[in-house]
């Protein structure tokens, strides 16, 4: 058999919660989210270029190897391009510039593949 439970005096609860949330600096994080945007303009527009680049070398009858090798130079080309472009990079932590480096990568395959695609039925 199960033991009663005993109800708690009034004496026995805290005054104040124990857990305090810290206070939210609103404009330091809005300037944070103002800072990767700006990245991944620049991160998009690489994309775009590289992925533009690509194709040309596809539709040159150049090897499908050269586009390859300019997508990921660009990809490695990423963290200088952006600092350069963008004085305040330097607040950006290991996930912002892996998200970067996801949308060069994924921006240069996706628009090389899809005007590959587009203009072959041309």
């Amino acid at each position: 058999m199960a033991k009663k439970v005993r109800p708690k005096s009034a004496d026995e609860t805290p005054a104040e919660p124990s857990f305090q949330f810290p206070v939210f600096d609103e404009k330091a994080f809005v300037l944070k989210e103002y800072e990767v945007t700006l990245g991944m303009v620049v991160a998009g527009l690489l994309a775009v270029v590289l992925g533009i680049a690509a194709w040309a070398v596809t539709a040159a009858s150049l090897p499908w190897e050269v586009g390859v090798v300019i997508g990921f130079a660009g990809l490695i080309g990423v963290y200088p391009l952006v600092n350069a472009l963008h004085p305040r990079s330097h607040v950006y932590t290991r996930g912002d510039w892996a998200g970067l480096m996801a949308v060069v990568f994924f921006g240069w395959l996706a628009i090389w593949f899809m005007l590959s695609d587009i203009v072959a039925h041309f």
